[in-house]
């Protein structure tokens, strides 16, 4: 018994160390089947949440909890991760302030504020956008980083999704604007301080396909953080409200 025991331990150890490995794959690659994957958890819980909504609000702390998790999980690893330091381990990316608002928001029971309707609009565009065009760190499966993308984000998804169904004040254009310019502005002087990336507000992601200089990368990456944010008011606003008008239910 002991023997087996023995033979298992190195085995374990071995596919944990490779889970929580440093180093990153050369011959990276993304599956397509991830995309379609994302695309149909997108799909079914637009339709669980707008159809059980009874059912989803029992899901929704659970996914609060997992949330959590992932979070600490992920900056766990950081901590433990030599070749992560502040220039690109810092929570400075739209979807990871916005996954810790989001959370400290829900705690303060204070979502239904304007900064909370705004985190709700960002984790609804940020996710989704996230989950269409994933932007994972180059280690192949199975890996702490893959998981943690793809939990985090989901969550994300599907806390927003749920709560904009209940939330019915919408938020002026010109907030968001405002807010947005007010964050990238604090971000880029961070960035301008540590020599990072964050937001890609100094370069722009190598998908866009286009060298921009650091001033061009600011707007476009300003621009299009406004469009998508703006998106998700239209949906709420003209689609989900409407879809959600007659229920009685309330969080």
């Amino acid at each position: 018994m002991k023997e087996e025991e023995d033979k298992m331990n190195p085995s374990f150890m071995d596919g944990f160390h490779y889970f929580v490995r440093t180093t990153t794959d050369m011959n990276f690659s993304l599956s397509n089947d991830v995309i379609i994957m994302n695309i149909l958890f997108i799909v079914f819980s637009i339709i669980f949440i707008m159809k059980y909504r009874s059912k989803s609000t029992v899901l929704l702390n659970k996914v609060v909890i997992l949330l959590v998790i992932q979070q600490i999980s992920l900056y766990t690893w950081y901590m433990f991760n030599d070749n992560i330091g502040l220039s690109d381990g810092l929570p400075l990316y739209l979807c990871r302030i916005t996954m810790m608002s989001l959370l400290i928001l829900i705690f303060l029971n204070k979502i239904d504020t304007k900064i909370g309707i705004f985190f709700l609009y960002a984790g609804l565009a940020g996710s989704t956008a996230a989950l269409l065009v994933p932007d994972l760190d180059k280690y192949n499966f199975p890996h702490i980083t893959n998981f943690t993308f793809e939990i985090g984000h989901m969550c994300l998804f599907y806390i927003s999704f749920y709560y904009l169904n209940y939330i019915r004040q919408s938020l002026k254009v010109t907030h968001i604007i405002g807010i947005i310019l007010i964050m990238h502005l604090c971000i880029n002087m961070v960035n301008g301080i540590l020599g990072s990336n964050y937001s890609f507000l100094r370069r722009s992601p190598s998908i866009v396909g286009m060298n921009l200089t650091e001033n061009q990368s600011f707007m476009f990456a300003t621009t299009v953080v406004i469009l998508l944010i703006l998106i998700s008011r239209f949906i709420h606003e003209k689609i989900i409200l409407r879809q959600s008008e007659f229920s009685k239910n309330s969080y």
